[in-house]
């Protein structure tokens, strides 16, 4: 689906309903408009362009801080009685 100019790409609110006081354009390519609803799902959209790649992958998402630690060490540990048996 090609995006069109003067067309909100999330509500479809065209070019004549946009009036500069209530409802104004958020971008400069004039395809999402200044509602609440189209406001947010333009940030999902550009955070999750902007996200990085993470280290580990998504091995760890939701994880706090503590947990990861923990299950990398849990790991390692499994790593090193594998060796000692073999």
């Amino acid at each position: 689906m090609a995006i069109m100019r003067g067309i909100c790409r999330f509500c479809g609110v065209g070019e004549d309903q946009v009036d500069g006081d209530k409802l104004s354009w958020l971008d400069d390519d004039h395809t999402c408009c200044s509602g609440y609803a189209c406001v947010k799902q333009w940030g999902y959209m550009n955070r999750a362009a902007l996200r990085k790649p993470r280290k580990h992958g998504d091995r760890f998402v939701g994880l706090g801080y503590g947990a990861v630690i923990e299950k990398m060490r849990q790991e390692a540990r499994r790593g090193r009685r594998g060796r000692r048996k073999a």
